[in-house]
């Protein structure tokens, strides 16, 4: 996740390289929350806009645990905006 980031909030320094508003790489919040498993399957997959295509180096298996893994930073960054809430438990 070079260009988004450890945590998948976005790497501004990254953003600045490609000329992208940091928002937009930021993967915890925003629009890219409401995007089903397999839309963001494919996006990983074919890539979108300035994000290449990972379909020629990773199996789908593979693409499917990324997606997993974008879905528990996406959780880990909600849980700190929400006191209380519980990590959620990996299938």
């Amino acid at each position: 996740m070079a260009c988004h980031g450890k945590a998948g909030s976005g790497d501004r320094r990254m953003a600045k390289i490609l000329n992208v508003d940091p928002p937009l790489m930021n993967l915890t919040q925003g629009l890219i929350l409401q995007k089903q498993d397999s839309e963001l399957q494919s996006i990983v997959s074919n890539g979108l806009t300035m994000m290449p295509a990972f379909k020629n180096l990773y199996t789908q298996d593979q693409i499917q645990s990324v997606v997993l893994y974008l879905r528990n930073l996406q959780f880990d960054a909600q849980s700190k905006k929400t006191p209380g809430k519980k990590k959620q438990a990996s299938p």
